[in-house]
């Protein structure tokens, strides 16, 4: 830090045996001193490093993107003659015209305005890991026959880190080609006239290209929100894992048809992708028993050239639980070829 500075430590005058030429003197102290690297004194020397570090993290902050959205609607519930100018372009909510009392009508039937703001930003922590940070507010009003409400949502904070190049590491490197990894958080909360609802969201997920072709994706998701309506708090909650495989195999001579009066076989290259897909969640509330639900849908496609194509897939889907206890199952098969020209 001192060196950043410019502080440079001054260096000891020669002795005039060194000034003559004279090789066989013995050196000084301070030139001894100087031969030696002070390493206590270069650690002391760096009062600065941390502030430096700070401002470089406060550098790598991207500027905050802001968008602000502003709408305002009127409606009437029936008017029999055209309505001024001034409601037709949006600047006033009188129409000003007989409506069915058959007297001018100043006041609409329902009037709505709507207040959004959005704001985001990006930091790089390092070279592969960056936070994304969002925040947005929306305020809506409504004056429905005199009845007015106001609705106000706000999601704050809501962050997303994202972790690229894991595949740096030397445990995970071994067995795979590429490796990110992904965190979302999210606080978001509700309040209108009679309560207030918070909800809260948690969702990390893995992405994995292993090294023999296969990309895996694994991820899990959490969500409970809280409601308290005229002073009475309810709550309910649901999380859920799921799971896709993806693998694809490539034919380098393809298939060969024997085609009759042809000598050589028709041959094409082709490709044959497979995916399974596997989802299990539950959820619970305040008064009602927990239910649960399992999905796996395999599919497989082939595709020939850039003319054939067919695919084969088959859905499960079962759930259990719940308020009534019902047991729901479902099982669907889908074929499909296509054929362009």
């Amino acid at each position: 830090g001192v060196k950043d500075l410019g502080i440079a430590k001054a260096r000891p005058a020669p002795s005039p045996s060194a000034a003559a030429g004279d090789t066989t003197a013995a050196p000084s102290a301070a030139d001894s001193a100087a031969a030696r690297p002070d390493t206590t004194r270069s650690r002391a020397q760096n009062p600065l490093l941390p502030m430096r570090k700070l401002f470089r993290l406060l550098g790598s902050i991207e500027p905050v993107r802001t968008n602000m959205t502003m709408s305002r609607s009127s409606r009437y519930d029936r008017l029999y003659h055209r309505s001024s100018a001034l409601y037709q372009l949006g600047l006033s909510d009188a129409a000003r015209v007989a409506g069915p009392n058959g007297d001018r009508e100043s006041q609409p039937l329902d009037v709505r305005a709507n207040l959004a703001l959005d704001l985001s930003s990006r930091m790089a922590l390092t070279q592969d890991i960056g936070v994304d940070v969002k925040a947005r507010i929306n305020v809506a009003e409504s004056d429905r026959q005199g009845k007015k409400t106001t609705n106000t949502q706000r999601t704050w904070p809501s962050v997303n880190l994202n972790w690229r190049g894991m595949e740096k590491l030397g445990f995970i490197g071994a067995f795979a080609k590429r490796s990110d990894i992904g965190v979302g958080f999210e606080r978001r909360t509700a309040e209108d006239a009679v309560g207030e609802q918070v909800t809260l969201s948690l969702a990390p997920n893995w992405n994995l290209e292993w090294k023999n072709r296969l990309t895996s994706n694994i991820g899990f998701a959490y969500k409970k929100s809280t409601t308290v309506r005229n002073e009475r708090e309810s709550w309910e909650s649901s999380q859920g894992v799921t799971l896709n495989l993806k693998y694809d195999i490539e034919g380098s001579s393809g298939i060969a048809l024997p085609i009759p009066f042809l000598r050589k076989r028709l041959g094409f290259k082709s490709t044959l992708t497979t995916s399974l897909g596997v989802a299990y969640s539950t959820s619970v509330a305040f008064n009602r028993p927990r239910g649960s639900s399992l999905g796996i849908t395999p599919n497989m496609s082939y595709r020939f050239s850039t003319s054939v194509m067919g695919s084969l897939g088959i859905t499960y889907n079962r759930s259990w639980g719940g308020q009534y206890g019902y047991i729901y199952q479902q099982l669907g098969v889908r074929v499909e070829t296509e054929f362009r020209f």
